[in-house]
């Protein structure tokens, strides 16, 4: 099978065109939302995550905006395929949706980027996507072995297979339709003997980290949209299931949304990820003695910017931070990284002297708007001292030759 999605930009590799090819088996079920389920699988003896991903995380994108008036709810209640001109976009754009806004596809696309870019570590590792059909007897035997190794010997669940109990453990009801799933490591859980405040201060030591990696996704051209605590397994991320990837039908290039909706985005993944910090401030308070916090800001919120010498550009209007499922405020200054100045299509060019498509930290404003750092003017005053001193010596020179001729002259 061939690498995924059909669309410019980052793709992942197939991890094996046919599981049922392999000796494999559903050991564990670990957890799931709307749109997938994730299950402990064992391939060939080793051990995997594999996320699966039903119909709706195929075929429904996450496309809306609250800012923009548009209700999220609309998406999970409208059953609908979406359709040029009713959803207010052309048909292309639809297509171009579903193969970058879809749960499965926005995975697929980011771990494409880490692996385009070898930065793999930011995430838990993928290893590629499988396809599975869900008609096929040895799939079909493997989630209802798993599922009878639940009941008692004497008492199965069921003996033979029932349609309705696979359908209810891939949350899929239509068999006929294929399950795409990505196959992962398993994420190691913490220790078992931490106590609750180690555990709690191990979750505090692992922060810095996570937002360093954060800022580097920002500069991969990849935005998280969706960033919460629960994405985390002890420290490492494992949900791409919101995330968009540059290129994307809504990037500048795409000119349907505005230049700067991915930049907004960012900010909205650092306000996110200060509400986690924020809640771990009220967390260690239940501790005694308290536990140690690192110094760590991931965006400033209103309070600490109105005790801040005022600028030019604190004084508004201010672009909205565009959450998908509600009203996130305004983005009153910048993130450090714009997500859609990522240069996708230099990570070709092998003969790059820089990083492909390397995203640049933003630079600070400065009095006047000139948009000059005193690096920069410190630098230029030591080119002009440069060019008076070989213009001296110039001079000097050509003195010496003068002087020289009158000698050979008299």
């Amino acid at each position: 099978m061939k690498p995924l999605p059909d669309y410019p930009g980052p793709k992942l590799e197939c991890f094996t065109d046919d599981i049922t090819k392999h000796n494999f088996k559903v050991l564990d079920y670990l957890g799931g939302g709307c749109h997938s389920q994730v299950y402990k699988f064992e391939i060939d003896g080793k051990i995997y995550a594999v996320k699966l991903f039903n119909y709706d995380g195929t075929q429904t994108p996450t496309y809306r905006m609250w800012a923009f008036g548009e209700d999220p709810i609309d998406e999970d209640e409208d059953d609908e395929p979406m359709q040029a001109g009713k959803d207010g976009f052309s048909q292309s754009t639809i297509d171009s949706l579903l193969l970058d806004s879809t749960s499965f596809h926005c995975e697929c696309r980011a771990y494409g980027r880490l692996k385009e870019l070898n930065r793999e570590h930011l995430a838990v590792k993928a290893y590629g996507y499988i396809r599975l059909d869900l008609t096929d007897k040895k799939v079909q035997q493997s989630f209802c072995d798993w599922d009878n190794s639940r009941w008692s010997e004497s008492n199965p669940r069921h003996a033979w297979f029932e349609k309705d109990v696979l359908e209810k453990l891939v949350h899929e009801y239509d068999l006929s339709r294929p399950m795409f799933g990505i196959v992962k490591d398993l994420a190691p859980k913490p220790p078992s003997d931490l106590s609750p405040r180690e555990l709690f201060q191990r979750y505090m030591d692992q922060m810095p980290q996570q937002l360093r990696n954060v800022h580097e996704l920002h500069k991969s051209g990849i935005v998280l949209r969706d960033l919460k605590a629960v994405q985390y397994i002890d420290g490492q991320l494992v949900d791409f299931s919101h995330a968009w990837t540059i290129p994307h039908i809504f990037d500048p290039e795409g000119g349907i949304r505005p230049r700067w909706v991915f930049e907004s985005m960012a900010a909205l993944d650092l306000k996110c990820f200060q509400d986690m910090i924020n809640s771990c401030w009220y967390s260690i308070s239940q501790f005694d003695p308290p536990l140690k916090m690192p110094k760590l800001v991931a965006w400033r919120d209103d309070e600490v910017l109105g005790r801040l010498r005022s600028r030019p550009q604190m004084y508004g209007p201010f672009l909205p931070l565009l959450a998908y499922d509600h009203n996130a405020g305004f983005m009153k200054h910048h993130p450090p990284y714009d997500p859609a100045q990522f240069n996708w299509k230099a990570i070709q060019k092998k003969s790059s002297k820089t990083s492909p498509g390397r995203v640049t930290k933003r630079k600070a404003a400065t009095r006047g708007g000139k948009g000059k750092t005193k690096r920069n003017k410190k630098t230029e005053t030591e080119k002009t001292r440069s060019k008076r001193t070989e213009s001296k010596k110039v001079e000097e020179s050509e003195d010496v030759k003068e002087i020289s001729v009158e000698v050979v002259q008299e």
